[in-house]
């Protein structure tokens, strides 16, 4: 048979309330933003790290790039690396400043996420096909120059290839994605001697 409360009682059924993810801190270079104010646009594409939307900031209704990262579900010693190596490419990319570079505007991590948000760009040339020579000679020029200030900061990219290279619609040519970057110290040299990255995007001598 069905319970029925005694008269004079109550019963009421507490719903645990979602609560809000853990914020972590930025590195000091970086600027903080709030996720609640950009709202979603459109999807960008994926990858094996995690996802790209297109987003509009509430207030100000200008557009950007958020890179999304799920961290891990693995034990605490990989979540700790991958976190931390996310939040290295973000204060690299905080210290990095040139036109042929793509440019963190800010960032946002959790316990289980991280997000960057970057100016837009309208895509990469891993879809980008032209066969004008001026065009090709200007987008190898832009290339080398961003390369270039790398060399000058002692940063090795490590992961170059047409889907890492961004184009707007003006012709600007900028590297983007820098976790696989690392910065030269002459006292730990020993990360040259590994192989990383695209495999059909590799130096011949880091495939001996």
């Amino acid at each position: 048979s069905r319970y029925r409360p005694r008269s004079g009682m109550s019963l009421s059924l507490q719903i645990p309330q979602p609560t809000a993810p853990e914020v972590m801190k930025m590195p000091s270079l970086v600027q903080a933003f709030d996720p609640a104010d950009y709202e979603f646009i459109s999807h960008m594409g994926s990858g094996v790290s995690g996802s790209v939307d297109r987003v509009r900031n509430k207030h100000t209704g200008q557009e950007y790039a958020r890179k999304r990262i799920r961290i891990s579900d693995g034990m605490t010693d990989e979540r700790e690396k991958q976190r931390s190596l996310i939040l290295r490419e973000m204060e690299t990319l905080a210290q990095l400043h040139h036109p042929n570079l793509v440019e963190l505007v800010s960032g946002w991590a959790s316990v289980t996420e991280i997000q960057m948000m970057f100016e837009l760009m309208d895509g990469s040339l891993k879809d980008f096909h032209t066969e004008d020579e001026n065009v090709i000679a200007d987008i190898a020029q832009q290339i080398l120059t961003g390369l270039s200030y790398l060399r000058d900061e002692r940063i090795i990219h490590r992961d170059l290839k047409p889907a890492n290279v961004l184009r707007n619609n003006y012709g600007n040519v900028k590297i983007a994605d820098f976790g696989s970057s690392r910065r030269l110290d002459i006292g730990n040299m020993q990360f040259i001697l590994t192989v990383l990255g695209t495999i059909q995007y590799c130096s011949p001598e880091m495939l001996q």
